[in-house]
């Protein structure tokens, strides 16, 4: 792929090369992920990470029982990386304050600052939820 557009000596040869060289690249690395990820036995497969991203696209979508529900799932499962607990009450605790509901919101503070774990902020986190409640920004717009 860098030897075909070392070599194109025209404007529209080095396009080309660009888009089959890039979907060459793109077909490669795909092919590599699926075939680590087939060699991974199904039950060896974590789906906390999965759960815990899946409650991270809920809080932007601002849809906080489906975001508590999945970072509920994310804590039912092996709590390995360990951050993966103390940032599941957080943000179990963000849902809950998003929608006025400070009492239960304060119980999942209480949770992770029983963790201990301090990874990336996460006991500042707490402190700074159990003084003032979560107030998710509206993300900017796009303007067209």
């Amino acid at each position: 792929y860098p030897g075909l557009i070392a070599l194109s000596h025209g404007i529209n040869l080095f396009i080309v090369a660009s888009i089959a060289g890039g979907f060459a690249w793109s077909m490669a690395g795909g092919a590599l992920f699926n075939y680590l990820l087939e060699k991974v036995p199904v039950d060896d497969r974590p789906p906390y990470l999965a759960w815990y991203n899946l409650g991270l696209l809920f809080m932007e979508q601002r849809n906080w029982q489906k975001a508590r529900d999945a970072f509920t799932e994310a804590l039912n499962n092996d709590l390995q990386p360990g951050w993966l607990e103390v940032w599941s009450y957080i943000r179990k605790g963000n849902a809950w304050d998003a929608e006025a509901n400070r009492d239960r919101a304060v119980a999942e503070y209480n949770k992770a600052k029983e963790t201990g774990n301090t990874y990336n902020g996460a006991q500042q986190a707490v402190d700074k939820y159990l003084g003032q409640p979560y107030k998710k920004e509206r993300s900017p717009q796009a303007s067209n």
